[in-house]
């Protein structure tokens, strides 16, 4: 009897905090629509996401979490191969006498990743009413499916050969750092929609040699809010 009467308490409680939360916190949904990632300076990346965030609908600060896809293709040797391009020791398909040499630019990568992190974000300057500027940061993963020419060096002949592409998963942290802008749109119901646009540097942990391991990135969307 007292279990039965403990737990109708709970769940009077549960209710009525979730009652009064109802007034106060909302669930502010934001597809990201289309992100640059310029990453290395090699080639531009294209993705699209979701940003999930729970705050006071004119609150100035907010905590949540963000899940995005996206996909680059560029076309990079990194420093090493680099040098070895521009002396023309580089041969196609591991065969010496194979006349054509390797050109920078035929060293092909396709990225194709999908990024999750927990952030926050503080609204420290109200331009007006209904815009103001924010900052905020997170932690989170990066996960890349990379594809990459396998080079080696024929002993014999001196020349760096490109002998098969490799497929591999990576998973590295990443910490994300950003700021935008932000304001109301007149549509509807007040304070149920806005805008967001911001800018952002990304620092990837533990990155190989192929990459820098800062992502620039620039992100437009709408936030809807619950």
């Amino acid at each position: 009897m007292m279990k039965k009467a403990l737990i109708c308490a709970f769940m009077l409680l549960f209710t009525f905090s979730l009652g009064i939360a109802a007034d106060f916190w909302h669930i502010k949904v934001a597809p990201q629509g289309i992100m640059a990632i310029p990453q290395d300076g090699n080639g531009a990346g294209f993705g699209t996401g979701v940003r999930i965030q729970f705050g006071y609908p004119q609150g100035n600060y907010d905590f949540g979490f963000e899940i995005y896809k996206w996909w680059r293709g560029y076309k990079v040797f990194d420093p090493f191969m680099k040098d070895k391009s521009d002396q023309d020791l580089i041969r196609i398909d591991g065969s010496p006498n194979i006349a054509d040499t390797v050109h920078q630019q035929e060293a092909q990568y396709d990225d194709n990743g999908l990024a999750v992190a927990f952030n926050g974000k503080y609204r420290f300057l109200n331009l007006s009413d209904n815009h103001g500027i924010y900052g905020g940061s997170g932690i989170g993963l990066y996960m890349i499916q990379v594809k990459r020419d396998e080079t080696r060096q024929n002993n014999r002949t001196g020349y760096w050969q490109i002998m098969y592409a490799d497929y591999y998963l990576e998973t590295k942290a990443q910490v994300p750092v950003f700021i935008g802008l932000e304001g109301a749109i007149p549509l509807g119901a007040p304070n149920k929609l806005s805008y967001y646009l911001e800018g952002r540097v990304t620092y990837i942990m533990n990155w190989d040699r192929w990459d820098d391991p800062m992502e620039l990135g620039a992100g437009l969307g709408i936030r809807y809010n619950f």
